[in-house]
C-alpha cells in the first residue's frame, strides 16, 4: 500500500511518498484453505503478545464436516433427479481416486475436484461421522487400487465427477 502526498511548493515538484508493505501466506494448495491456524484469547487483559496462543482446534463451530458437505453435494444430486445419491457421492470419490486430476497441470477446477473428492486430503470428518469416513475411504481405496467403481457402486449411472470431466483414453 502507498500513499503519494503532493506539496505545493512554487516552481518545484515535490512529492512525499510513504509505503507500507504487507506480506501474506497465501495457500499453495487447495487442502490449505481447510486446516487454517486458529488462535485463541488467553485472557482479555494483558498486551497482545501475552494474551494469544495457537489452539489444537482445527474447525469452527461454523464450519462444515466432510460428513455435511457430502450430504449438500447429494441433496443437489436428488434435486436433479438422482435417486441413489449417497451411492453415487461414493462413486464419485471411487472414480478420483483411480483417475486423479492432478498430473502436474495447473488447472484450479481440477485441484478443487481432487482436494473434495479425496477424503484422505482433508481428514475432516467429525466424530460423530466415523461410519460415513469408512465408507468413503473404502471407496477412495477401490479406485487407488483401481477397481472397477462402476461394479462396485452399479446403481449410480452419474456422478457429479461424470458431469464435469471426460475420461479420454490416450495412446502411447
Amino acid at each position: 500500500m502507498c500513499m503519494v502526498i503532493p506539496i505545493n511548493i512554487p516552481n518545484r515538484k515535490v512529492a512525499l511518498n510513504m509505503g507500507v508493505q504487507v506480506n501474506y501466506n497465501t495457500p499453495y494448495t487447495p487442502a490449505e484453505f481447510y486446516n487454517p491456524p486458529y488462535w485463541q484469547s488467553k485472557s482479555l487483559n494483558g498486551p497482545a503478545h501475552e494474551s494469544l496462543r495457537p489452539t489444537n482446534h482445527t474447525h469452527v463451530k461454523r464450519d462444515l464436516s466432510a460428513g455435511e458437505f457430502y450430504g449438500m453435494l447429494g441433496e443437489i444430486l436428488k434435486v436433479q433427479g438422482v435417486d441413489n445419491e449417497e451411492e453415487c457421492m461414493l462413486k464419485a470419490v471411487c472414480q478420483m481416486a483411480k483417475v486423479p486430476m492432478t498430473y502436474g497441470h495447473d488447472d484450479l477446477i481440477g485441484e478443487i475436484l481432487h482436494f473434495i473428492f479425496t477424503p484422505s486430503l482433508h481428514q475432516s470428518f467429525a466424530k460423530e461421522e466415523d461410519a460415513l469416513r469408512i465408507a468413503y475411504e473404502e471407496a477412495e481405496t477401490i479406485g487407488s487400487l483401481q477397481g472397477d467403481c462402476d461394479l462396485h457402486f452399479p446403481t449410480c449411472h452419474q456422478t457429479p465427477v461424470d458431469k464435469l470431466t471426460r475420461l479420454e483414453e490416450m495412446d502411447d
